[in-house]
């Protein structure tokens, strides 16, 4: 099975999980989604850095990215930092969820301030359920059953300050989005993914100067598969700000 048939699947299997598991949360359906990635495919290796900093006092009041997901390919490095949000029903009080703040502090702004800081690309992770009024930015692509969305935050930061009184439903922010096996499955890909990535979410190219990223050590470290001490390595690589960290090697 290639890498675009995997994730179609992992999305199908998302997608009957949220089905059955009526009132699932964001960071369950996350870590439901990088144990199917790690299961389907030996090139993918995780952490769960939530897990292994709960007795670090002072550390961590919580994360504030759901998911740092880096892909390495021969010609091509890229880094995404990701916000989860589940959209389920037809209406919900999306702006809101989608304005949220941790404080005084606008979690997108958050998001989009910190990728920046770090060449990295801030993005949102959609948990929904496709259904026949479903538009994406992949309009020949495959969703049924889909569960899977990605977008840039630039575009959705864009959507909430436009709409300030408007309630969103879950298929006008879908239109913001692709499907994310979308990804894998242009043979273009693997060869420059940045490139790949400019014309879908221009906003991103707008706003971010994209070039392939250096490996970091704690990146080459995590893609081996082999650290004997998490907490030592989360605490000495300062990883507290996300909750998990994915590296899928495509080299």
């Amino acid at each position: 099975m290639n890498i675009c048939k995997k994730d179609k699947q992992i999305s199908h299997n998302v997608w009957e999980f949220i089905e059955h598991v009526k009132n699932v949360g964001e960071e369950s359906i996350t870590d439901y989604l990088i144990w199917q990635w790690s299961e389907l495919d030996s090139k993918f290796k995780y952490i769960n850095v939530e897990k292994h900093s709960k007795e670090k006092e002072n550390k961590i009041s919580g994360a504030d990215f759901e998911l740092e997901l880096w892909i390495l390919t021969p010609k091509y490095n890229i880094s995404f930092v990701f916000q989860a949000k589940k959209l389920i029903k037809t209406y919900d009080a999306y702006r809101s969820k989608l304005d949220y703040k941790n404080g005084k502090k606008r979690q997108i702004d958050t998001l989009i301030n910190f990728a920046k800081s770090e060449k990295k690309l801030p993005f949102y992770f959609f948990y929904s359920k496709s259904d026949d009024k479903t538009i994406t930015k992949c309009p020949t692509i495959e969703i049924n059953k889909t569960a899977l969305f990605i977008t840039d935050a630039y575009s959705v930061n864009n959507l909430i300050n436009t709409h300030k009184r408007k309630h969103l439903s879950k298929n006008e922010i879908l239109k913001l989005t692709m499907p994310f096996h979308c990804l894998f499955c242009c043979p273009l890909y693997i060869d420059n993914i940045g490139e790949y990535i400019k014309p879908i979410f221009p906003a991103i190219r707008d706003n971010i100067k994209m070039k392939s990223l250096d490996i970091p050590p704690y990146v080459s470290k995590i893609a081996t598969g082999n650290i004997q001490d998490l907490n030592s390595f989360i605490l000495q690589n300062n990883l507290y700000r996300y909750r998990n960290i994915g590296v899928l090697d495509l080299r």
